[in-house]
């Protein structure tokens, strides 16, 4: 999934500072955001798991 990510924005066209700095604020380029979901999910069954 990661690296599909990283071929189809190479692939892209090119994005001026200013768009990228707009990407960014409105989250469309969170590459990060599934990744850090699924790393809680299991943090918080593990931690249900210990107690």
């Amino acid at each position: 999934m990661i690296g599909r990510k990283i071929v189809d924005t190479y692939l892209a066209p090119d994005k001026s500072f200013i768009e990228i700095r707009a990407m960014l604020a409105d989250g469309s380029i969170d590459i990060l955001a599934k990744f850090g979901d699924v790393c809680r999910a299991e943090f918080e069954s593990l931690r249900t798991q210990q107690f």
